[in-house]
């Protein structure tokens, strides 16, 4: 929903509102990537109100320190929204003897998971640093409440053990994390309320992100609300056949596999119509061929989606 923009600076005094509603992240889903450019990380998304995974810390071939996600070095995107639930099982899988060096003392390997900028308790099993720490072989198990009010934008999680933490950070061990959508009655009204006002006189575009569209909400400020519903709203949708197969010859090739046109279109119908679930059905399969050691075949698609995940 688009409201113009003349000046590119925001005045001073709409900083301290902290309106959820108002900072945008856009995700940009692209068919091709520039050579050169590091490939693009995985994403999980919130379902049912909770987002659970197991992360890894452990040593890539280069002798790097690195989360690891699915059996890669990988720090997958994180994506919540207001009042979500985080769990993560943490896993250190750093060797007991450490190949590197720190600055202050030993290297100890020992680490632990901050979540950088999240306004949520730094008491366990959430934001602690302090009293969470997981030497080599052991397992952490965090539990972050995402509050209701929390504001939408991109921050990031990452290794937070003093002493080494900027070496493992620098490695690999961070990844971005991103708080979605406006939530009705989840935002300060008359905040709001002021900054569509100021974007009107300063001929501002401002951006507004949801899941559901405000004419079904309820508003105590009746001027917010008849502004907020006679905003346009643009509608994102799943990708139609021809984007999602596409989509799929690129993941394929992306990881150097030909595959012929009856998998990619048995693939197309019977898997979640949306980027992420493209993505994960081309890892599991290559996953799994490698595993079974056979070609990457529709006969090998059919057993594997048959299958439940592992």
């Amino acid at each position: 929903m688009l409201a113009p923009l003349k000046s590119s600076v925001v005045r001073a005094a709409i900083l301290p509102i902290g309106v959820a509603a108002l900072v945008v992240f856009c995700l940009v889903e692209v068919l091709g990537q520039p050579a050169g450019l590091l490939p693009k990380p995985p994403e999980l998304r919130s379902k049912d109100g909770t987002l659970s995974l197991t992360l890894h810390a452990g040593v890539t071939r280069e002798g790097k320190n690195s989360f690891y996600f699915n059996g890669h070095p990988d720090a997958p995107t994180l994506r919540l929204s207001p009042g979500d639930q985080l769990k993560i099982t943490y896993i250190n899988d750093l060797p007991a003897t450490p190949q590197e060096r720190c600055l202050a003392t030993p290297c100890m390997d020992m680490t632990n998971l901050h979540f950088h900028g999240l306004t949520i308790s730094p008491d366990a099993p959430q934001d602690d640093v302090l009293t969470m720490m997981a030497m080599p072989g052991k397992t952490l198990n965090y539990t972050v409440q995402i509050p209701k009010d929390h504001p939408p934008g991109l921050y990031w999680y990452h290794t937070h053990p003093h002493g080494e933490s900027y070496r493992q950070a620098l490695d690999g061990m961070s990844g971005a994390l991103v708080i979605e959508d406006i939530v009705a009655d989840a935002f300060d009204e008359r905040a709001l309320f002021h900054l569509l006002n100021l974007a009107r006189e300063d001929e501002a575009f401002v951006l507004v992100t949801t899941r559901t569209a405000p004419v079904g909400w309820s508003f105590a400020i009746r001027d917010l609300g008849s502004r907020l519903k006679a905003l346009p709203v643009v509608v994102l949708t799943p990708p139609d056949d021809a984007l999602l197969r596409a989509v799929l010859v690129k993941l394929f090739a992306d990881r150097q596999l030909a595959v012929d046109e009856s998998l990619i279109g048995y693939l197309a119908t019977r898997i979640e119509r949306s980027f992420a679930g493209a993505r994960d059905v081309v890892a599991r399969l290559d996953d799994e061929a490698m595993l079974r050691k056979r070609p990457l075949t529709r006969a090998l698609a059919t057993e594997v989606l048959r299958a439940p995940p592992a």
